[in-house]
């Protein structure tokens, strides 16, 4: 398992700790996560406090070192129930609540290096709004030994969990037939590299395994937790990204793609109505490069 983690935070880049002894299965559940990519919200009920929403994923987790009042940099998950999934990002003085009273969530990790910008970053998501924000698990924790595992998969093997992260057959076959590789980031230029070469057909294959956005419940567990923006939107803009989606359809032969992971539903469905205008080329590109920048975060999360 990782021991630290990889944060940045608009221009702040912070290292954590995992609290691996005192809370395992929140550690591992978190790690499974990764990466993620998100927005950072100033809280209303926490104090000096800012949060990642989840919606109602579901995370399998009950409580485990948890508590009510973190430290700045203390950073809690909260599994649901009472009210939605997040995680809690206390800058300064903290009590851990929701509009329904006072909440407790399991602290899995801490801020080490860094923690000189924890209140600079606070008062940026309270005064300039929500930031983007990532969590990856640091270079050098477990990522090479996850590649070296990879690397020593046989080919079918290795095709099959490729085919996880892109369903495009010869785009796996390439990246296969590729290894062994020294680094991530060459396995990342050799996906890319294999994904342009490729033609139409392997496009909308790969295209053609996606669930629509906001059907979450005929999606696998990434997919759900790639599009947990749409858990929280209003039926009205389920209905509307519906609609959208068969607009699209109907338009372009294939699946509206985004890589959702960090969006709101409202975000995507601006999305599809704006790449409505687009002609049909210039669409399937637009949807490639979605498709590229999802198969990314699906490699990162493999390789974790």
């Amino acid at each position: 398992m990782a021991s630290t983690i990889d944060i940045q935070v608009a221009s702040y880049h912070l290292t954590a700790r995992l609290e691996t002894a005192a809370a395992p299965k929140t550690c591992a559940i978190f790690l499974s996560m990764l990466p993620i990519h998100a927005r950072l919200v100033h809280g209303r009920w926490s104090g000096e406090a800012c949060w990642i929403p989840f919606g109602d994923l579901d995370l399998d987790l009950s409580y485990e070192n948890h508590t009510s009042f973190p430290a700045p940099g203390q950073l809690l998950l909260y599994p649901g129930g009472i009210s939605e999934t997040e995680i809690l990002f206390p800058y300064g003085p903290s009590v851990f609540a929701s509009k329904v009273g006072q909440l407790a969530g399991n602290h899995f990790a801490t801020v080490e290096e860094g923690r000189d910008h924890l209140a600079a970053l606070g008062h940026r998501v309270l005064w300039e709004g929500a930031q983007d924000i990532s969590f990856q698990a640091s270079e050098g924790s477990e990522g090479s030994q996850a590649l070296d595992a990879f690397n020593r998969l046989g080919q079918s093997e290795a095709r099959a969990q490729l085919e996880t992260c892109c369903a495009s057959r010869r785009w796996a076959a390439a990246v296969a037939a590729g290894r062994p590789y020294r680094t991530h980031e060459s396995l990342y230029r050799a996906a890319d590299q294999a994904w342009r070469a490729l033609d139409e057909a392997d496009w909308l294959e790969a295209f053609a395994a996606h669930p629509r956005i906001g059907e979450r419940a005929v999606a696998d567990a990434t997919a759900r937790r790639e599009q947990a923006g749409v858990a929280g939107a209003s039926a009205r803009t389920r209905t509307a990204l519906a609609d959208a989606n068969r607009t699209y359809e109907e338009r372009f032969g294939h699946v509206f793609l985004i890589c959702a992971s960090g969006k709101s539903a409202e975000e995507m469905l601006a999305s599809i109505h704006r790449r409505m205008g687009n002609d049909a080329r210039t669409e399937l590109e637009v949807a490639a490069g979605e498709q590229s920048k999802i198969t990314r975060l699906r490699l990162e999360s493999l390789l974790r």
